[in-house]
């Protein structure tokens, strides 16, 4: 591995510690890395840092951010091996930026990477990664907190068709906890067997509610257009951002709802990796 560090490190590390939650807010992100292999050495450097000195103050911190910026700018996965130090490795960002957060704590962020990696399908079946990822997502899933209300409810008031309430409650729930895919453990009223996926239902809200170019950009802004979500053939999120962009495009130059304000860089702000051309709109 080079032993070059990337011109981006210390825009990257500029960017706030990951925490239990997600943070209401971030400062400008670095601007995305511009070849593959300013990507790759992202990635390399990142995993080395993990693996080796992760106990090193502040070194944690380099590499979670180090494979942000690979998973953000390289997202393809890659499963041939290659030697990272004294690693033999694959190519899989999303797997080593959730085990990153995990170590830090951030089990939020850990299970969003984690359920990334999986519905995407990065680690192959049957890899010897595979095993990694069931084990590092099922402990921090086990630290997630114990109810999603605010998920719910946005659920409820989408099926009633009460768009901006249930805009205030998804957007609550996006902001609180990172999407991790798995069914929420809600009871009574707000008893639903989706999955936890506030991005997706928000931007299904914001769509509804005539917010369309927010819409577009909290799919965008994720690989979340790739996942399917199992067991649910009446949502498919690829299907949706596709119907969400022809409607944006009919709709260029019409004002939207006033209320859209409010909602209007909410995907920049709760992003922690860099700005890729893919979240404009």
């Amino acid at each position: 591995m080079s032993g070059r560090r990337l011109p981006l490190l210390a825009a990257l590390l500029a960017l706030p510690a990951g925490g239990t939650g997600r943070a209401v807010a971030q400062p400008a992100a670095a601007p995305c890395c511009t070849s593959v292999e300013e990507a790759r050495e992202a990635f390399e450097q990142g995993l080395e840092t993990l693996t080796y000195r992760w106990r090193i103050p502040g070194k944690l911190e380099e590499a979670q951010h180090l494979l942000c910026q690979a998973a953000c700018c390289l997202p393809e996965p890659d499963p041939k091996a290659k030697t990272v130090g004294i690693l033999t490795a694959q190519y899989f960002p999303y797997l080593y930026l959730g085990r990153a957060y995990q170590r830090r704590g951030d089990h939020c962020h850990a299970l969003g990477s984690f359920n990334l990696s999986l519905c995407i399908g990065e680690v192959p079946e049957g890899h010897n990664r595979s095993k990694d990822l069931e084990t590092w997502r099922n402990s921090s899933v086990r630290r997630r907190p114990p109810t999603r209300e605010a998920f719910g409810r946005g659920l409820h008031s989408y099926a009633e068709g009460e768009w901006k309430e249930a805009i205030e409650d998804l957007a609550e729930a996006f902001k609180a906890w990172d999407d991790d895919g798995e069914p929420p453990r809600l009871y009574g009223r707000w008893r639903t067997d989706k999955p936890y996926l506030p991005r997706y239902f928000l931007a299904r809200a914001l769509f509804e509610g005539g917010c369309v170019r927010e819409a577009v950009a909290l799919v965008r802004c994720s690989r979340l257009s790739e996942c399917k979500l199992a067991g649910d053939p009446d949502e498919d999120p690829e299907a949706f951002l596709a119907q969400a962009e022809e409607r944006l495009a009919r709709s260029a130059g019409e004002p939207e709802p006033a209320e859209c304000d409010r909602w209007r860089d909410l995907a920049a702000e709760q992003s922690e990796c860099c700005a890729c051309a893919r979240c404009e709109t």
